[in-house]
């Protein structure tokens, strides 16, 4: 059994309680609750879900407390650095890069783009059998695909053939065992585990930013 996954319940719910402690410590249990109810009209989601996506949760701040969202932002950022119980656990592969990082906190915070990673860090799937075992659309399933197999967030492992056509229909997998979001020096980035058979991570940045991993 694999001991962690990418934002895990116990990761999720440590990184949800220091951002409500973080605004109730600025602004009080009020200022909380207008931050879930802002968050509920504009984006049509709670904090819990919107832990994955910074984007949404900096907006709602800035937006209710103006300057005030620096204090929060900072105050939140420090108790992940002081409090993060899950930081020693993971190899030192961190991709920091700010734009492939957006990037892969917004397939995070995407439902069915996280199960598909958390389904591939054990298993090594075709495509249709990927979105069946998750019960994903194939329509917007294999849109997501082509997303993260662009990205490098998912590598072709091997094939299978075909009964009726003989054709090589591609297997794939993730390159890593393991991913955490992390703060240092107040800066989002990934933490990552990768599987023994993948050794480099290389980063091209380009304007559709992409990360790329390379088998051994």
């Amino acid at each position: 059994m694999q001991k962690y996954e990418i934002m895990n319940k116990s990761q999720h719910s440590f990184l949800e309680n220091c951002l409500i402690s973080s605004i109730n410590e600025q602004v009080g249990m009020a200022g909380v609750k207008r931050v879930k109810i802002r968050l509920l009209e504009k984006y049509g989601t709670t904090i819990s879900q919107a832990i994955d996506d910074w984007d949404k949760i900096s907006d709602i701040l800035k937006e209710q407390f103006a300057g005030g969202s620096l204090k929060i932002t900072n105050n939140y950022i420090k108790k992940i650095s002081e409090l993060n119980p899950f930081q020693t656990n993971f190899k030192k592969n961190i991709i920091d890069d700010p734009k492939v990082v957006k990037t892969i906190m917004n397939m995070l915070g995407d439902p069915d783009s996280c199960k598909i990673i958390n389904y591939l860090m054990k298993n090594s799937s075709i495509i249709e059998d990927i979105l069946k075992n998750n019960k994903i659309p194939s329509t917007s399933g294999y849109r997501k695909m082509d997303k993260m197999i662009a990205t490098g967030m998912i590598i072709e492992s091997g094939y299978v053939i075909a009964k009726n056509t003989g054709r090589k229909i591609p297997k794939y997998t993730t390159p890593f065992e393991s991913l955490y979001v992390d703060i240092v020096n107040a800066s989002m980035v990934v933490n990552f585990t990768p599987k023994k058979d993948v050794e480099v991570i290389r980063l091209r940045n380009q304007k559709n930013t992409s990360s790329k991993y390379l088998n051994s």
